[in-house]
């Protein structure tokens, strides 16, 4: 996301991340990971994991919604492009003209 220079998304998705970490690095050495499959079914573990989890799913489901609306806003871009930037370039031009000449070369 840094690369592509998508920073509204890396703002959005850093405390998630950073939640991720902090309770992969908390997890007790005995454990056999965040959720112990001996200690998820007490009461008071069960609730705060439920909890955790749907807060999760409803950031996921905003962040679904917000890329899906991003992705119809540059399709809709795209399509709306002038008339003079998909006219071929010179080089596009030199490109398909030195293709054709490699292909009727090999053919005979």
């Amino acid at each position: 996301m840094m690369v592509s220079m998508h920073w509204f998304i890396l703002i959005l998705n850093l405390p998630v991340a950073a939640w991720d970490v902090y309770r992969y690095v908390k997890v007790p050495l005995g454990n056999m990971g965040v959720f112990d499959p001996t200690e998820i079914h007490n009461r008071g573990q069960l609730k705060t994991h439920m909890k955790e989890s749907m807060i999760k799913l409803g950031f996921h489901l905003l962040c679904f919604f917000i890329y899906l609306y991003r992705r119809r806003d540059k399709m809709v871009a795209a399509w709306t492009l002038p008339v003079t930037t998909l006219r071929p370039t010179n080089q596009d031009l030199r490109h398909a003209l030195l293709l054709s000449n490699y292909s009727t070369d090999r053919s005979g």
